[in-house]
């Protein structure tokens, strides 16, 4: 894009707050852009996406000049470990996830540890994490928080309390996404 032109893109911000219209105050400040694969309206109105991310972003500046909700983006990039660092980390995640997950159903195991298996970036494994094992939505946007991967929520959940949050959120209980 040229420095003077001006690109629209869709965005999905999470509400922190009751909405107002103000979005700077009931929104977080990072956000996803990415491709909407399904949406199913609830009864209040709002919608829950199943959203293929593309980019985490931050919401710089909310402009004033739209009927709807329109910011000025920033991109925010993951700064990745040295790769005998990072290569540590998805070592830890893998382990995590399969202590933590020894008394789910085998298939949903089995789906599980295929998915893991598919890569080496811990950026990606910390995104299989959040999105099958933390329930709550403060948890799943601190992830989205830019910073070094190993100082960021999910590689320190895999080190402490991720047994607990998935003993907790397990398919035995129903609440699995996977």
């Amino acid at each position: 894009v040229d420095p003077g032109e001006r690109l629209e893109l869709n965005a999905v911000a999470r509400l922190v707050g009751e909405e107002t219209p103000d979005p700077a105050a009931c929104t977080a400040p990072v956000g996803t852009i990415g491709l909407v694969r399904a949406s199913h309206q609830q009864h209040d109105g709002t919608s829950r996406l199943l959203l293929h991310g593309v980019a985490r972003i931050r919401f710089a500046e909310w402009l004033a000049d739209r009927d709807y909700p329109c910011a000025r983006l920033e991109p925010l990039l993951t700064v990745l470990p040295a790769p005998r660092q990072a290569k540590a980390i998805a070592v830890h995640l893998r382990d995590a996830v399969e202590q933590a997950s020894r008394g789910f159903p085998p298939d949903v195991r089995s789906t599980l540890a295929d998915m893991m298996r598919r890569t080496d970036d811990p950026a990606i494994l910390a995104d299989i994490v959040s999105q099958h094992f933390l329930q709550l939505p403060d948890d799943r946007q601190r992830v989205l928080e830019p910073g070094p991967l190993d100082q960021q929520p999910v590689p320190q959940l895999a080190l402490g309390d991720l047994h607990e949050r998935v003993t907790l959120s397990s398919p035995a209980a129903g609440t699995s996404s996977l």
